[in-house]
């Protein structure tokens, strides 16, 4: 019980699980709260009466039948808990410990714009301005 109740306020951050888990804490805490009673009921009784055992064993009848029903409140208590945690699993995206990265294919490069040639002279390699037509340096003609 007080690993469910560490469980519910620790451990779970995912909401539907930790409600499911605080059902089954107050179900079994309200069970198991019965169960102590009716056992000092059945010893008191016990202690009572006098009867060659015949109250007594239908007390116990009765609280055999609600340790039954404790353990099918484990059994429901398991369940729930382990549905809530699978659906937990399977909606969150929790990664294994071994995660596969798909590659995908990086972008094709962009060409870089077509940038106007720089204006240079063929022969001496000295930079001409746009609408000249001739080297200042050394005369030759330029391709423009």
């Amino acid at each position: 019980m007080v690993g469910l109740a560490i469980y519910v306020l620790l451990a779970e951050k995912d909401q539907r699980v930790k409600t499911a888990a605080k059902k089954a804490l107050i179900l079994f805490g309200l069970v198991a709260i019965l169960i102590g009673g009716l056992e000092t009921l059945d010893h008191v009784v016990r202690l009572l009466l006098r009867d060659e055992g015949f109250y007594s064993g239908a007390y116990a009848n009765i609280i055999h039948v609600i340790y039954l029903l404790r353990n099918v409140c484990y059994l429901a208590m398991g369940l729930t808990e382990a549905v809530a945690f699978i659906s937990y699993i399977k909606g969150s995206g929790v990664n294994s410990a071994f995660m596969v990265h798909e590659e995908t294919p990086a972008p094709a490069p962009v060409p870089a714009a077509a940038q106007p040639a720089a204006n240079v002279c063929p022969k001496c390699g000295t930079a001409v301005d746009p609408g000249v037509h001739f080297c200042k340096k050394c005369g030759t003609k330029t391709t423009q």
